[in-house]
């Protein structure tokens, strides 16, 4: 059965054992495997992993091999409780076994978790998860953490006692940094409050959140897409007082409007453009490059590309401008255009 990115979401954080078999596959690794971790921690319990209930199986091994998977599945362990077997970085070799040892299958025998990375749409192996009756086909994208991820995340760092603030605050950082990273991020809180008997505070996620400029650099570019000029120059001034060098913020900026100008000339319309941009872009990342390229259209980006090329080329000059100043003005300048 295939689900969409919700339904995944929903399903691999509490497995239906009555499936059998999973596919959890996407363009970043590291959030594949987080979330295969989470299912196979979802489906053994507490002291599964240390019971030995969760197996794995290579896929070299399985490919032209089903026998080697049927085995491992039947397998039984000392200790009683769901079984899993886990097989990362699969691709279409290993569908036909996969496929065999399916049809193979007894309710009894182990659950079954394969990662792959970004599969398209006609892979096998991905066919065979999407029309399987008794499995399921997880993509797992680059969208935020939402509120049930959220209070999972903090639940299994073992954080007891939130205040509101600090929830707000939590809310905010998951529309800007990934799943795996806000999960980080709550352990690292967890371990700040440990012996702490006062709630986690606002002011305890400020002190753990990350201090890369990174997320901030995004949030201003973000308010010069959406033409929000009075939010641009406190963005701006908070970005470059963190050490930001307003050059790289003038590169930064010409590339996203490169991107936005691709997307918005394509002939297919913004839909299709997104969809040819290499590497590929996910989540909340995608859905705003649309919307920003439908904003700006095809003329709009060019004035806009015009003006950062323009400015880069006048800091690039040798001559002594005030670099802060000058990109600050051509931010507000291009917010402040009309666009499409």
């Amino acid at each position: 059965m295939k689900l969409n990115s919700a339904e995944a979401k929903r399903f691999l954080r509490n497995p239906d054992r009555s499936c059998g078999a999973v596919l959890i596959y996407g363009p970043e690794p590291a959030r594949v495997e987080h979330s295969c971790r989470g299912a196979v921690d979802k489906l053994v319990g507490k002291n599964g992993r240390e019971e030995m209930r969760a197996d794995s199986v290579s896929a070299d091994a399985v490919s032209g091999n089903a026998g080697a998977l049927v085995t491992v599945l039947k397998g039984q362990s000392f200790f009683p409780g769901v079984r899993t077997v886990q097989m990362d970085r699969a691709n279409d070799s290993v569908a036909g076994a996969v496929a065999e040892a399916l049809d193979q299958r007894n309710p009894d025998d182990a659950f079954l978790l394969v990662t792959a990375g970004n599969l398209r749409p006609a892979s096998k192996l991905r066919k065979l998860f999407e029309s399987h009756r008794t499995a399921r086909s997880a993509p797992v994208y680059a969208d935020a953490a939402d509120p049930e991820e959220i209070n999972q995340l903090i639940a299994r760092a073992a954080i007891r006692d939130i205040d509101p603030g600090a929830m707000r605050n939590l809310s905010a950082l998951a529309q800007e940094i990934s799943p795996l990273e806000l999960g980080q991020l709550i352990e690292k809180i967890a371990l700040y409050k440990l012996g702490s008997r006062s709630p986690v505070s606002s002011d305890d996620v400020q002190a753990c959140a990350p201090t890369t400029s990174d997320v901030l650099v995004d949030r201003l570019l973000a308010h010069v897409a959406d033409r929000k000029p009075a939010l641009v120059s406190p963005a701006f001034r908070h970005v470059a007082g963190r050490g930001q060098n307003p050059v790289s913020i003038c590169i930064l900026a010409t590339a996203m409007f490169r991107r936005i100008h691709k997307v918005a000339s394509d002939p297919g319309g913004p839909d299709a453009g997104v969809s040819r941009l290499r590497p590929p872009v996910f989540g909340p990342r995608r859905r705003q490059l649309i919307e920003h390229a439908r904003l700006w259209g095809v003329n709009g980006a060019e004035n806009a590309l015009r003006e950062f090329l323009t400015t880069d080329r006048a800091l690039r000059s040798g001559r002594k401008y005030p670099a802060r100043a000058f990109v600050e003005h051509a931010l507000v300048r291009v917010a402040r255009m009309r666009t499409g």
